[in-house]
């Protein structure tokens, strides 16, 4: 975002912007944005449901109108972008232009807001909503997609990757795990259960070990319909990724649309989950362990190295180290 979505100012450094909705305000007009600007809802009554337009701060690559097919003007707040189907719109189009919203190319990836009850409404994404119940909008192959990143992964890639999937889906479809265990994204695929005809797909932003720490929920929750698993490789070895072909790291010139564009031709696989029994010698010090693996095991010293590294990573004292 280049230009106060209040004022139309060029922002300067401490801009704010909304990465749900793509409302922007510099710090002077941030309060009127916040009280006549509506940012983007998880959960609505309306049905068929209508286009949200926001004004500006087009997407840097050109980006044709819906109604004319001739560019729109990407700097300034001249043309219009839904923040749920992503359509572009001239401002003198705009009367032209149909008002319902089918939610776009990724339909089929999305939970509509009109799909979803809360028990009660929060005033920030960035606290977990309470599901009440989620319906199923009717579509054909319908599979909607469950975001999860890890923000500590690899180079700390995940809060751009969720803030990307904030605009895309429908926010409350992305879920932090470093404020939340895997389980707060999985009750989306218990409440899911009875409307899906195929499986939700899970995507977990992270490396091998939320990749693993995800799988390993998904295991214990025994779910009637599980879920299908992708990738976007943030950590630091994404051996699984590269073998399952998601890739070997993340490129910051990805962007959210391919990666929905490749679990769209995702096609799915098994994958073996092993048991690991760790008896020890004597038990009186030690005592014995199961464990789960996916795809592979260390023992030694490089088991030492990944430990250290993981519980220096967690440290609260981490961010001061060089």
């Amino acid at each position: 975002a280049t230009h106060c979505s209040i004022c139309g100012n060029l922002l300067n450094t401490r801009g704010y912007y909304c990465d749900s909705c793509g409302v922007a305000a510099d710090p002077t007009c941030l309060k009127n944005a916040d009280k006549t600007l509506k940012c983007k809802s998880l959960s609505i009554k309306e049905k068929p449901m209508k286009h949200h337009w926001i004004k500006g701060n087009l997407p840097a690559h050109e980006v044709l109108c819906h109604v004319c097919m001739e560019p729109c003007e990407e700097v300034g707040l001249t043309d219009w972008q839904c923040c749920w189907c992503q359509a572009t719109v001239h401002s003198h189009c705009m009367s032209k232009m149909a008002q319902i919203c089918d939610l776009g190319r990724f339909r089929l990836l999305i939970v509509p807001p009109y799909c979803v009850e809360v028990t009660s409404h929060r005033t920030s994404i960035s606290h977990r909503l309470l599901l009440s119940s989620i319906t199923s909008p009717g579509w054909t192959d319908w599979s909607p997609v469950i975001v999860v990143a890890n923000c500590k992964s690899g180079s700390n890639d995940g809060d751009l990757v969720l803030s990307c999937f904030r605009r895309l889906l429908n926010p409350a479809q992305v879920v932090d795990l470093s404020r939340w265990p895997p389980q707060a994204a999985l009750e989306w695929c218990q409440l899911l259960g009875p409307s899906l005809s195929r499986p939700a797909v899970v995507l977990v932003a992270g490396g091998d070990g939320t990749v693993g720490w995800v799988l390993n929920a998904i295991h214990k929750l025994k779910l009637k319909m599980e879920p299908v698993v992708g990738i976007v490789p943030l950590g630091t070895g994404n051996d699984l990724s590269r073998v399952l072909g998601w890739g070997s790291e993340h490129s910051v010139d990805t962007t959210g649309d391919q990666i929905l564009e490749n679990i769209l031709r995702a096609r799915t696989v098994k994958l073996d989950r092993w048991q690991v029994d760790i008896s020890p010698y004597n038990p009186l010090y030690r005592s014995h362990k199961q464990l789960l693996m996916y795809n592979y095991l260390s023992i030694g010293v490089d088991a030492q190295v990944t430990l250290d590294f993981h519980r220096t990573r967690e440290s609260p004292f981490y961010l001061f180290s060089s």
